[in-house]
């Protein structure tokens, strides 16, 4: 097995299992951000399904192996609306600016998405054509919003703990949400060079994806800390605030 079908199937995993977990505690809470984070995590997971279908067995370069790739695009792009969504109503509850922001990011990427499939691009591999990047500019502008928002309230947090105003483990969820769409956008970067690349030459470079699947696997491990710690990572980060407290 390579190491980016292993990459794979750690994001599988893990964006499964955790965005399960965060669905099941939004419909116990009635919570709307656990409910629309699990969903975009659940649907991540999904996608990556579908990409490693069409990409990684002989179902590859076959018709229905075209499909499975538009029905990952189509997850992502279910991820991404979701993943809007979610930041909205954590970060920007209240601004009407942001809701258009998030409207207009994720009817650009169905754009894309919808006008390179009638067209007959089902890998989005057109690099030459706007449609393809639209499709992948938009994505990457929403992890981008996602990790302004993260890192700017982690800032803001960071210099409250000390003072008792912010729980450690609060913003080590800050930090560690940043991070995830920080690791994010540079699978998404890759994938675009990626794309630029199999645009010019005809065919997919396969090593782009050990970066994408290292880059998310990663990802996903830092959201499971982030929203289901074990016990062993929360001591630590207890030990490590109350030491910078007392400097």
């Amino acid at each position: 097995m390579s190491l980016e079908i292993l990459g794979n199937l750690v994001v599988i995993a893990v964006n499964l299992i955790v965005g399960g977990r965060l669905l099941a505690l939004g419909v116990e809470r009635r919570a709307r951000p656990e409910l629309l984070l699990g969903a975009a995590l659940s649907f991540d997971g999904i996608e990556w399904v579908f990409w490693l279908l069409g990409v990684y067995t002989p179902l590859a370069g076959t018709p229905l192996g075209g499909w499975l790739v538009i029905a990952c695009r189509t997850g992502i792009f279910i991820y991404m609306a979701l993943l809007l969504e979610f930041v909205r109503t954590v970060f920007r509850p209240d601004r009407r600016s942001a809701r258009v922001f998030a409207r207009c990011v994720a009817i650009t990427i169905a754009t894309g998405l919808s006008v390179g499939t009638y067209l007959g691009d089902s890998m989005g591999f057109a690099s030459g054509r706007i449609w393809v990047w639209l499709e992948l500019g938009g994505a990457g502008t929403a992890l981008g919003w996602c990790f302004l928002e993260a890192a700017g309230h982690y800032l803001k947090m960071r210099r409250r703990v000390p003072l008792g105003l912010t729980e450690p483990v609060v913003a080590n969820r800050m930090l560690l949400w940043s991070c995830y769409a920080g690791l994010g956008m540079i699978s998404q970067t890759t994938y675009m060079a990626a794309t630029a690349v199999a645009g010019v030459e005809g065919s997919y470079p396969f090593i782009f994806d050990g970066i994408m699947s290292a880059s998310s696997s990663f990802g996903s491990m830092l959201i499971w800390l982030a929203f289901f710690p074990p016990l062993v990572y929360l001591r630590w980060l207890s030990r490590k605030y109350a030491a910078a407290s007392a400097r």
